[in-house]
């Protein structure tokens, strides 16, 4: 009975996952005992069941742990299998360190580590590989093997590897065709308005893929065609970038708006209470809100992302703390307040629900506009709305004023 260990970040959605996924459905577990160690318990794939293939699930390491050189990692992880005894140890990952440190601290005889890109392109065109890169290459001596997706990416792994005695197979993914057209039959939940122009994208989600420039020009699609719906169906580790990122594309000049009544209020309260350097600040808030807000209008030459937004948040939540009156942020915050909970109700009864949602889509503008309503209309209501709180904010503490 041959003894196999895989080492994988994880089995979420991604084609380097499904490719394991497929390996295992193609291994003879009657010759063979497989133990697939990953670093995350989410997954996405339906595995074989059998008595011989074991999911061992491990603490992953800190983030910081990419950027330390690769002897000292595997030094820090050490041994993660426990001592058990392999025929072959792979790293089916190829990337992260933790999966390299398992498989060559692994008690195995041969040590395997899978190619899945073109690591001469990716070095080229990737700077955050190079610096990833740099740290871990030292790994790749202490392997015995290599597989790679395809001959043509064997060459140039040898020339920036150095690595020229060692055995490379070529072995291409393996492809189910027939799970994909039994899936593709499947009913789903999901719809599109066939009056819309609809385009739709499937893959995982990760830095690798783009997506980040490609959500970029779609905003610059949308503002010439306004029944344009773009559909990502995926997973991955870059989501919840792309996910605020969208936020901040999917509707001209939304967080500025609401966030100009907000920094008014902070000018409004310091001036009437003497707060001479808080009032700087608010109102250098305030004429950088009004500024940006002339290139973010619809329709927005320039978009808002997460560091912008982010930093808004901040001010807001710091000001209100700085006059000492931090449950003013009930009334002047409701929009973030709402659009946050939205969000939280959305993933939480989606999870216990198996599935259903309260919301069209989350957070709650992208609800209204899936209802119909305009871009325009949901940054004048949204506005509306936060500078009546705000409003109504001021009022409540003009007894504080006198």
């Amino acid at each position: 009975m041959k003894q196999i260990a895989f080492f994988q970040t994880d089995l979420r959605v991604g084609g380097v996952q499904k490719s394991l996924v497929n390996i295992l459905n193609d291994i003879d577990f009657s010759r063979c005992c497989v133990d697939v160690y990953l670093f995350d318990d989410q997954c996405f794939f339906d595995l074989p069941a059998h008595e011989n293939l074991h999911i061992k699930y491990l603490t992953p390491p800190p983030g910081f742990f990419r950027v330390l050189y690769f002897g000292l990692t595997q030094v820090l992880l050490g041994d993660v299998t426990g001592g058990r005894r392999y025929d072959v140890a792979v790293d089916f990952n190829s990337y992260q360190n933790e999966c390299a440190a398992g498989v060559i601290n692994a008690n195995a005889k041969k040590r395997v580590m899978w190619i899945h890109n073109d690591v001469e392109v990716k070095r080229k065109n990737e700077p955050k590989y190079r610096i990833l890169w740099h740290f871990f290459k030292g790994k790749l001596r202490h392997y015995d093997e290599f597989v790679a997706v395809s001959p043509g990416i064997i060459d140039g792994f040898r020339r920036v590897s150095g690595i020229q005695d060692k055995p490379i197979t070529a072995i291409p993914n393996h492809i189910d065709t027939g799970e994909i057209f039994r899936k593709a039959k499947l009913d789903v939940d999901f719809s599109v308005d066939p009056a819309k122009l609809n385009l739709c994208s499937v893959g995982r989600i990760c830095h690798q893929k783009g997506y980040d420039l490609l959500m970029g020009y779609l905003a610059q699609v949308k503002q010439s065609r306004t029944d344009f719906h773009f559909y990502l169906i995926g997973d991955g580790p870059g989501r919840a970038a792309l996910e605020g990122q969208i936020r901040e594309l999917g509707l001209d000049g939304l967080s500025t708006s609401v966030s100009v009544p907000v920094a008014l209020f902070f000018v409004s309260v310091a001036t009437w209470w003497g707060y001479t350097q808080l009032g700087i600040f608010a109102a250098a808030l305030l004429g950088g809100l009004l500024a940006f807000l002339l290139f973010n209008a619809h329709p927005a030459k320039v978009f808002m992302g997460d560091t912008g937004s982010l930093f808004l948040g901040g001010a807001v939540a710091g000001m209100a703390f700085a006059f000492d009156m931090p449950l003013i942020l009930l009334l002047v915050g409701v929009i973030y307040i709402v659009e946050t909970l939205s969000d939280i109700i959305q993933v939480g009864y989606f999870k216990l629900s198996h599935g259903k949602r309260i919301f069209k889509m989350a957070p709650i503008h992208h609800h209204f506009e899936m209802c119909g309503w305009s871009e325009i209309k949901i940054v004048t209501v949204f506005t509306a709305v936060s500078t009546l709180f705000c409003a109504l904010a001021l009022f409540g503490v003009m007894n504080r004023m006198m």
